[in-house]
């Protein structure tokens, strides 16, 4: 597998955030890098992300400026070719990383898409 930047845009996900870097540290194979974009967080998201800085690159903004903003961020300072996301509470599954870039090199495509199920479904009626 070539080098995949992985990141994740966050915004006061102090309940999520700790299980969902735990999830990606555990990935087989794991993100060559990691970029947490912390969109101006004012709980304590910024004190858990601390907990992980030799493991993920931390861009910590200092006001929120959407998920859009972040996201294009996260790729402008990602430095691989390959860069893939997932959302701030959603726990991938050890393989999911390698599945799709494998789908993705297979069907020589530009753009892949992988499942992935939020863990708080019953918890939070916007899921």
């Amino acid at each position: 597998m070539e080098n995949i930047s992985l990141y994740i845009c966050a915004y006061n996900v102090e309940k999520t955030i700790e299980e969902v870097i735990i999830g990606v540290l555990n990935m087989n194979p794991k993100p060559d890098e990691i970029i947490i974009i912390n969109d101006g967080s004012t709980d304590s998201t910024s004190k858990i992300l601390s907990k992980y800085k030799n493991h993920i690159k931390i861009l910590n903004l200092v006001k929120n400026m959407g998920i859009g903003y972040g996201r294009n961020l996260a790729i402008k300072e990602s430095k691989n070719k390959f860069v893939a996301t997932i959302d701030s509470d959603v726990v991938p599954d050890k393989k999911w990383l390698i599945n799709i870039y494998e789908v993705m090199i297979a069907n020589k495509s530009q753009l892949c898409g992988g499942l992935l199920l939020e863990k708080y479904l019953k918890s939070n009626r916007y899921n």
